[in-house]
Formats: structure tokens, sequence, C-alpha cells
């Protein structure tokens, strides 16, 4: 049987391409499954007559799976999406990304997942045996065999995970804000374990695409993690995680490049990765060695409750701002969810760091820092919420951009907050470009000035003064 995973992702040529014309240049072994597929084209295919100029005009990679031309369009979409210019390329071509030669603004270190999105039914969710508003996770056989099952519905494929739509979000807002000021881009890159197969080359290109560098090289018969969202009619979401292969963290190029950024930002999922606490730790002191701020979010309430001993560990280590939700804050700081229960966690993790962001959905956020916690309600835009999906994410990248540009603490909060309200107005978890210009040049009325949380003697956090973080090492005088 074919992989329905990598089927997805098998390389096609246009109409006129018979199939010895594909197939005959690149044979790949699909690690998923054990069976062959095209490979990702290489550039001597891409060059194949008008093959560029039709590819040009696509955009989404939302594909109806009918049994053959669904492939074929999907395959179509997937080519599009690993040959069209980046974002960065094609509105500044000065920028030139690498490990060894750039400083980083900002880098991340998450779980590399790819999501497939499908609307289904009850009786859908009974057959996959998992329980609505659940997550169950699967093995790469299993996830072949639930594709499979979607075959002749619509379902759409993204690189996901929750680092980086937050990191395509400050990549976005940083375009934008070269954009409105001719300055130099923000340079964000993202690190995570990918598998060498399709599903790896995809999410390294969607995610190069977005404005983001990829350090992280594919580990050697190894399966990309993804994760099928299943969507029932009441908006209820279940998810089928397949983990994908893990690999040291501490051999990662980006772990090695993490004392070569001015934000290190940790996702919390990556402590239910096998010697994480090594390699984070190991994250944690090359930062700090060279005088960065460190960041780091709690996953979701069960990760916050699993591994909350090694994540204070880190936080004791030097992380300077923690993300969490009310829940997660509340496991990860020991005490009990309730009314006050997030201005309570959010008192109880400030003691333990500088700044502790603790959101609570429609209640807005509580940030912790110098002792005193400060209550910042939620942005209500005009447009109503559509799809909740990604809105801490969203939250924590306003809160970062604010933090970068050297906001006082509430207008990085109220900043975040106006992201989020953003994201949740449309489909989808990630920042959209136009959005990310409306929200900088609204953001240019906010107090640039640490506010009421800065202490006499100096400000909240290290590298905050004057220009902060955003400037290069010559500006900040």
């Amino acid at each position: 049987m074919e992989c329905a995973a990598n089927r997805v992702f098998a390389t096609s040529g246009p109409a006129s391409c018979s199939p010895s014309c594909v197939a005959s240049r690149m044979p790949r072994h699909c690690q998923g499954c054990e069976m062959r597929t095209a490979a990702v084209a290489t550039s001597r295919f891409a060059n194949h007559v008008g093959l560029r100029s039709h590819f040009s005009t696509r955009k989404k990679t939302t594909v109806r799976t009918d049994r053959f031309q669904g492939c074929r369009l999907a395959r179509r979409s997937t080519y599009a999406v690993l040959h069209e210019p980046s974002y960065v390329s094609r509105h500044h071509n000065h920028v030139n990304f690498g490990v060894n030669n750039q400083r980083w603004d900002v880098l991340g270190l998450g779980q590399a997942i790819v999501d497939f999105s499908a609307t289904v039914t009850d009786d859908f969710l009974n057959t996959a045996s998992v329980s609505k508003g659940g997550r169950r996770v699967i093995s790469v056989q299993e996830r072949g065999e639930v594709l499979s099952e979607l075959d002749g519905s619509s379902y759409a494929v993204n690189a996901g995970g929750s680092l980086s739509n937050s990191l395509v979000a400050l990549a976005r807002l940083g375009l934008a804000e070269a954009d409105l000021k001719q300055s130099r881009t923000l340079k964000v890159a993202l690190g995570g374990s990918i598998g060498e197969d399709a599903l790896g080359e995809f999410y390294r290109a969607k995610i190069e695409k977005a404005g983001l560098a990829f350090l992280s090289e594919p580990e050697p018969n190894s399966a990309t993690g993804t994760v099928v969202v299943l969507t029932t009619p009441d908006a209820q979401r279940s998810f089928l995680s397949y983990p994908g292969s893990t690999h040291d963290l501490l051999a990662d190029a980006a772990v090695s490049a993490s004392g070569d950024c001015r934000l290190l930002v940790i996702e919390g999922y990556l402590w239910e990765m096998p010697g994480a606490r090594e390699g984070i730790g190991a994250a944690i002191r090359k930062a700090k060695a060279a005088g960065a701020v460190v960041a780091m979010t709690a996953g979701d309430s069960g990760v916050a409750a699993r591994h909350r001993e090694p994540m204070l560990e880190a936080i004791a280590l030097g992380v300077d701002v923690a993300f969490t939700n009310a829940e997660e804050a509340a496991a990860l700081a020991g005490t009990v969810p309730g009314a006050c229960g997030a201005e309570h966690s959010a008192r109880e993790l400030g003691s333990r760091l500088p700044l502790a962001v603790v959101t609570d959905g429609s209640r807005g956020a509580f940030v912790a820092a110098r002792g005193r916690v400060e209550h910042v309600g939620p942005h209500w835009a005009a447009e109503p919420p559509v799809d909740t999906c990604g809105a801490g994410d969203a939250f924590a990248a306003g809160f970062l951009y604010g933090l970068l540009k050297g906001y006082n603490v509430r207008s990085m909060a109220a900043f975040g907050a106006q992201v989020a309200s953003c994201v949740i107005s449309r489909f989808g978890a990630r920042l959209k470009e136009e959005d990310a210009v409306r929200l900088v040049a609204d953001a240019e009325r906010l107090p640039r000035r640490w506010g009421a949380l800065e202490a006499v003697d100096g400000d909240v956090l290290p590298l905050s003064r004057g220009a902060g973080l955003w400037a290069m090492p010559a500006e900040t005088g």
C-alpha cells in the first residue's frame, strides 16, 4: 500500500510530463512505510519548460484527496512551496542566512511538526479511537491508515508547532518593521528535529518560505513528527500525534548556535524528548554566557506537570521570561486553579524569574515582575473570534516583539493581546503578512520606556536599555 503521508509529498511534473519523466529522475526511500516514492525535485527538474512559472501562482497547501487527481494536486501544491521564493528573499535580497556568519536576533528550539487538519464526523473519531477533544499518540503505521481513511475529504497540510507559530509571527512583524522604516530585517531562526523524509523537506521549505532560517539537519533513518487534527462540526478538535524519531538534542546545530543569539526561546514540548534536561541546560548556559535573554514556554499543562522539576531547574539556571496559560502556570507553580488562580500563579512564578506571563483567555493576562503583578485586559478587535487555535502563540510573539523594541511591560502585554486578537479573527494559527503590517504601524503609538514595573536601580531584563535587543551591537552604545 502506498504511504498516505508521503504520497502527498511525492513530486510530480506538469500535465505534459509522462510518469517516466518524473520517476526516472528522482527515486527516494520513504522512511515511514518502507516504500519507494518520488523524491523532492532537483534543480534540474525544477527547470523543466514552463514549470517554474506554472507553480509561481499557487499559494495554498489545502488539497482534495480523491484517489488520483487529489494526489496530483497535492504534489503540485507541495512543489510550489519548495520552489517559490521566500517572503524574505522576495523583499529583502540582502539577507544572508547562515549559522556561522550571523548573529541571530531570535533563535527558537522546539518540535518540528507537520499538521494534517481535516473536518470529520463523530463516527470517524470512533474509528480512529480518539475521544472528542482528546489526544492519542499513534505509530507511523497508524498515521498512514488514518490518512488513507481521509481520502476523498479535504484537509490542509501545514508546518505546525507552537513555537513555529510564534517565530513566524515575530519574523513577519520584523519584516513589516523593516519595510516601514527601511531598516534591517529581524533575523529569526528555528531548530527542531526532522526526519530524512519528504515531510521533513516540506517542513523546512515551509518554514524558510515564511521568513525563518531552519538550522537543524535531517536525522538519518528517521521520520518527521506529525499531528492529525480532526475537527468535528461542533468545532471540537481531537489530535492524533506521531512524535517522530528522536535525536540527541546536544548534537543539534541549533543548540550550538544558542551562544550566538540575542533572544533564545525554548518550547516546553522539548521536555518530552530524551536528553532534554542536558540539551536545554547546555543551550541556556551558552545563551547566558553570551548575554542573551532566555524565554521559555510550558507546552501544555500535562507537560508542565510531568516535567515540573527540570523546568524549574531550567528557570533557576537563567530563564528570564516564562509564558504559560492559567492551567500550565498552576501545574508549574504548584498552585490550585481557580477564580484568582492565574494571578496567584503569576505571583508565585514571578518570585523565581524576572518576568512571568500568565494568559487567562478572555480575562486577559497577568505579568509578574519585581514582586508586583500587573493585569492587562484582552484586546477586542472589530472582527469577532473565529478560530482560537494559536492564540497563546500569537500573544507570546507580540510580547517578545515588544521586548525587542524596548516597550514597557504593560505595552508588551498589550501588544501581545493585539496580535492574539488579530490571529483569532482569522482561520489558522499564523499571523498574516498584511495583518503584521497593520499591527506594526499601530504599534508606533505604544510607549517605549519601562513603566510602573521598572525598578529604581535598573531595567527588568538585561540588554533592555535604549534601543533594547532590537539594535545591532554597534547601535546599543
